[in-house]
């Protein structure tokens, strides 16, 4: 059984098999079963986390950028829509950065069967994050994205680009020695931009709720963070 989390500006979701647990603003939830639509009422609660300056400045720019593009019916302006989204994963408000770095210890803990004594010097770093394919898909997006001056078909650029991140990403998934320089970059984009130090309160809450989960779903578990 694989286990992943998301954080978002208030908390943090663990993700199981069938079961989805939830740490709120401090409050451990009990696990519910999935439904039918569990992915986008996760997504739709992560951006109602969000402070509404920070709603502002995702979609301000992206609705630019999607006009320009619809105006000057040019694929470009898509590009950079789709570029400037993912980057967001780099500058994420604080809070959510501690959420994030309380999921990713909760996982260290959890793996190592650190005493509570230890549980604030838990790696904040996690092989399996989302931060690894996020970085590859800005990179591959960033590098062509001036190729579109060239006599090219705008959508093969940027199904080129996302298609290369995503082979990156399956790749370093099966070969993690061969292209462990990754893993590495990922690591620490995780310690210096996408996570902050957590406070106990947060730590304790994010192990608290993980075990929930995991006595819930009731099968060995192997947990992996996105």
């Amino acid at each position: 059984m694989k286990i992943s989390g998301l954080s978002h500006a208030r908390g943090i979701f663990f993700i199981g098999p069938t079961s989805i647990s939830e740490v709120k603003d401090s409050t451990v939830y009990e696990p519910v079963k999935k439904t039918a639509l569990w992915q986008l009422e996760l997504l739709m609660k992560a951006w109602r986390s969000l402070s509404l300056p920070f709603q502002a400045a995702i979609l301000l720019p992206t609705a630019v950028f999607l006009a320009a593009g619809v105006w000057q019916q040019e694929w470009f302006w898509l590009h950079a829509a789709i570029l400037y989204l993912i980057s967001f994963h780099f500058w994420f408000p604080q809070q959510l950065r501690r959420y994030h770095g309380a999921e990713h210890m909760a996982f260290t803990i959890r793996r190592q069967r650190l005493p509570q004594a230890k549980w604030m010097e838990a790696d904040v770093r996690n092989a399996g994050c989302s931060t690894a394919p996020a970085f590859t898909a800005c990179l591959y997006l960033a590098v062509l994205l001036p190729v579109h001056g060239l006599e090219m078909h705008g959508f093969l650029l940027i199904a080129a680009a996302l298609g290369a991140a995503l082979l990156t990403e399956l790749l370093r998934r099966r070969f993690p020695e061969r292209l462990f320089f990754l893993t590495r970059v990922s690591g620490s984009l995780q310690k210096n931009a996408t996570t902050a130090l957590p406070n106990q309160a947060a730590v304790a809450c994010a192990v608290e709720s993980l075990e929930k989960l995991i006595n819930c779903e009731k099968t060995p578990v192997s947990a992996k963070s996105r």
